[in-house]
């Protein structure tokens, strides 16, 4: 709800106060939950806008896997692996990262940061 609510497009659990590692991720697709991701696979690159609900108004270009293959456990506790391409790739990054304590701040391309009105119609991960 905390995700919907904020328009957001994954969330770690972190973020809400619960110190678990899960997250929560809708691509569009549907909700994801993931427990215990790790990703065991990347390759290809991407530069795109990423912002985040833990630092809303703030957006800057983050250099990412264009895929990742996640591996981590269902609700149900059952091991399950996804692969993930272009936004979901970036997806799983942002939320991982998270889960580490390291925010998209951190690993932000120098001189991209721009604030909420500067943004124009590009697609954004957030």
């Amino acid at each position: 709800e905390t995700m919907y609510a904020a328009n957001g497009a994954g969330l770690a659990a972190v973020q809400v106060g619960i110190l678990r590692r899960v997250v929560v991720i809708d691509d569009g697709t549907g909700l994801l939950k993931l427990i215990n991701p790790v990703i065991i696979e990347a390759s290809g690159e991407q530069q795109e806008l990423e912002g985040c609900l833990s630092i809303p108004g703030i957006y800057g270009r983050v250099k990412r896997p264009e895929r990742v293959i996640v591996h981590a456990l269902n609700e149900q506790g059952e091991s399950i692996e996804m692969e993930g391409l272009g936004l979901l790739a970036r997806a799983f990054c942002h939320e991982i990262d998270h889960l580490d304590g390291i925010l998209f701040i951190d690993k932000v391309i120098p001189d991209s940061i721009i604030n909420q009105n500067d943004l124009g119609s590009e697609v954004i991960y957030k």
